[in-house]
């Protein structure tokens, strides 16, 4: 049975379109017609599928991505039953072709125990969403319906996993600024899991860096902290993130040396504030002790004083 057949036969039966109800349908259930293709018309059951996107699609994919944000019909729109799919938009049907790609996708995770495969699995799927994200992106505009919206949250989460921080940041100010929800088996809000992921991420890559080495750019550290300024949030959290900031600081820039590690102080002081367990409290005292050696000499006395 195909994909859209199981996603049909689970429709009609009034249950959640997930990879664990997929699994579940049965193999003799009726066959359905041919699947749709992103431009609403039957594709060839012997048309092999594409490995990659290209060019043209692309561009449709993010023309789609805008035209859908800026419908502004705001969330809560149900999936509607791909037999009914002739009442849908070009847009919506390309979010509908998306949200069955992205099932699929997951299912593949899913069956994969290594972590590390799927990362790289993540890595390959990712630029098959990268043009509708961007177009959606652009546009500015809240997403149009939950699985749009569902797909604008997975993007960003697949980025962080798969280490592309610099991608994920647009991402990760976009969902915080339209409130964009988490998909629904997350239990942390976007705020957390952003600031979460990220610090953990610069934490363990200074870690294994060498004295000195940036490992892990400052730059995204600092981005995220602008981000999520006014989130609310367990103080362990926040914790993670100024030991983050402090670990980036830490690294030596020369004349700006003593600068950094005064405001690397701060960081490590303040994470300390926010959980007495942040593990900081060594990084202090290296950093106390290395200040007060490098602390520029007292103002000469007064030669009145020093004569007396």
């Amino acid at each position: 049975m195909s994909l859209i057949a199981k996603i049909r036969a689970l429709q009609a039966a009034g249950l959640p379109v997930t990879p664990e109800t997929l699994g579940q349908v049965e193999e003799a259930a009726p066959a359905s017609p041919a699947p749709i293709d992103g431009a609403g018309a039957v594709a060839s059951s012997d048309t092999p599928a594409e490995p990659a996107v290209s060019p043209a699609r692309r561009h449709r994919q993010q023309v789609l991505g805008r035209v859908l944000a800026a419908s502004g019909s705001g969330f809560g729109k149900p999936l509607q039953p791909i037999a009914e799919n002739e009442n849908l938009s070009p847009a919506e049907l390309e979010v509908l072709q998306l949200k069955v790609q992205l099932i699929d996708h997951q299912a593949s995770l899913k069956a994969t125990k290594s972590q590390e495969t799927k990362i790289a699995l993540k890595r390959e799927f990712l630029p098959l969403y990268a043009a509708w994200v961007d177009g959606v992106v652009q546009a500015d505009q809240p997403p149009a319906n939950e699985q749009a919206a569902e797909l604008i949250s997975t993007m960003m989460i697949w980025r962080i996993d798969a280490g592309d921080f610099v991608g994920a940041m647009p991402l990760a100010a976009f969902v915080l600024k339209h409130d964009v929800p988490m998909p629904a088996r997350f239990d942390r809000d976007a705020a957390t899991f952003v600031t979460d992921q990220v610090s953990e991420a610069a934490i363990a890559a200074y870690d294994k860096a060498q004295p000195g080495e940036e490992a892990f750019p400052l730059q995204i550290l600092a981005q995220v902290e602008d981000l999520v300024a006014d989130a609310d949030m367990h103080d362990q959290v926040k914790a993670k993130l100024q030991k983050a900031i402090g670990r980036a600081l830490a690294t030596d820039a020369g004349e700006e040396s003593r600068v950094r590690q005064e405001e690397c102080l701060k960081r490590y002081q303040r994470a300390l504030e926010l959980n007495p367990a942040a593990g900081v409290k060594k990084d202090i005292e290296r950093l106390q002790s290395a200040l007060k050696k490098s602390a520029p000499p007292p103002d000469n006395p007064n030669p009145d004083q020093a004569n007396a």
